[in-house]
């Protein structure tokens, strides 16, 4: 098991975790986070790019 082939994959794993899955956990939780402190009257900017006022919010949706 102590092949450099092995200790290569290790190496790209490792590489991959740090470039890819936890900077999108780190955006997840950002946006988690955005979404909990959403309050009516709230000003926002949709993914698209259109500006709207929050004027209801539900368990699983927003109304803008």
């Amino acid at each position: 098991m102590n092949s450099p082939g092995f200790l290569l994959i290790i190496v790209a794993f490792g590489f991959l975790y740090f470039v890819i899955v936890r900077p999108q956990k780190k955006r997840q939780l950002q946006a988690r986070q955005m979404l909990s402190e959403l309050v009516v009257d709230a000003e926002v900017v949709t993914a698209g790019g259109i500006y709207g006022r929050v004027t209801e919010l539900h368990d699983e949706y927003v109304v803008v």
